[in-house]
This record gives structure tokens, sequence and C-alpha cells, in this order.
């Protein structure tokens, strides 16, 4: 199985020739009006290409990825989620004195942490390794992510069209290049 420094160097090895097939496709469609190769274009599709190319692997337990999107967005994700409900549904309301009102409100984020914890704790064991987020839907479903997260900040459709396809590509690469490099072993 390749490691993710095999992935992120496959996959960039891959990346310019994408700016280079959007371009020509667009000649041959008359549309040559939108420059592919803005700088905010490849500074964009670089990070996203780049996530893409090790995203797949948030699937191994052990990987890098899969520590950083537990450890640094779901868990603390989920937490804020839970104390920002909790705060506005069943606290906001209560008349309280100061003392108390602190000790629930403290109680509240112990028990958001909690169930950040216990989200990240059944993220890890029920994601499975080359399952459905080696698939070919989660590459559409990363690259649909990345369209409407460019839409909702204003980007034309063309762009983050180009953008979100680059960005799906990356996710592609990634699973090709697991699909092939057993191919590639010695012994064979």
């Amino acid at each position: 199985m390749p490691g993710h420094q095999t992935h992120f160097s496959i996959g960039l090895l891959f990346y310019p020739l994408i700016f280079l097939l959007w371009s020509i496709l667009f000649s041959l469609l008359g549309e040559s009006h939108t420059d592919f190769f803005s700088l905010e274009n490849v500074i964009i599709s670089l990070f996203t290409y780049s996530l893409g190319t090790i995203l797949p692997d948030v699937d191994v337990h052990s990987s890098l990825i899969h520590r950083i999107i537990r450890n640094l967005f779901l868990i603390p994700g989920v937490s804020v989620i839970v104390y920002y409900l909790m705060m506005r549904y069943f606290i906001a309301g209560l008349n309280l004195s100061k003392p108390l009102e602190l000790i629930l409100k403290t109680a509240v984020i112990y028990m958001a942490i909690s169930v950040g914890f216990l989200t990240g704790l059944v993220f890890s064991k029920s994601v499975k390794h080359r399952g459905f987020l080696h698939s070919p839907f989660s590459a559409v479903l990363y690259g649909g992510l990345v369209y409407g997260g460019l839409k909702l900040l204003q980007f034309d459709s063309v762009n983050a069209f180009f953008l979100a396809t680059v960005a799906a590509s990356s996710y592609f690469m990634h699973i090709a290049t697991d699909f092939v490099a057993p191919l590639f072993r010695r012994g064979r």
C-alpha cells in the first residue's frame, strides 16, 4: 500500500496536466474567457488537490490525516455544535444565580467535549480502510463539497466547477494509485 508521501508525490506530478487539459477543452469549446492559470485558481486548487491526494486515507487509523480530521475538526466541531445547542436551548432561559450559572456552563463544556470525543471514537471505529472513503462516490462528494464551499464564497460557476473537478481528480488519483501499486511490486 502506498504511503501518504507516495500519494502526495504522484498526485502532484499529475496536477499541472489538469490545467492544460481544462484549457484545451475550453479552447475547443470556444470558451477562452476563463483563465484557469490565475493565481487565485492555482492557490486554491493546489491546496484542495494536495488535501485530496491524502484524504482517502482518513480511514487509516494511524494516518496523519485521520488524526488531523478527528482531533482538529471532528471532535472540536461536534463539541462546539453541542455547546451552542445546549446554551441556546437549555441554559439560555434559566434564571440562575451567578455561581450556579458558571458551574452549569462549565458542566455543559465538559458534556460537549465528551460528546465530541465519543463522536471521534465512533468515527475511528466505523471507518474501514478501502471502504466507502476509497470509492468514486467519495471523490465526487469531495468535489461537491469544494464546489459548494466556493459557491458560498461567491465564486462564479465555471471557476467553482473547475476547482471542484481538480479536487475530485486528486481523490481519484489516490484511488488509482492504490489500484495500480500492487502491479509494480517485486516478484510479480
